[in-house]
């Protein structure tokens, strides 16, 4: 296998790009969530009601 200059340092960040996506999509889709309703306020629904026409 030929070695390119900056192949050495490809491989570490690909693995620390892909690491930092996956840790950030488990932060958005379930940590942040279950913190919100944990310490939130009342019902995420309540601020999302528009009000009636008249």
């Amino acid at each position: 296998m030929a070695m390119v200059t900056g192949d050495e340092i490809q491989a570490p960040m690909s693995i620390v790009i892909i690491g930092g996506v996956i840790t950030a999509t488990i932060l958005n889709m379930v940590v942040i969530p279950v913190l919100f309703h944990h310490y939130g306020k009342g019902d995420t629904r309540e601020c999302c009601e528009l009000p009636e026409m008249e």
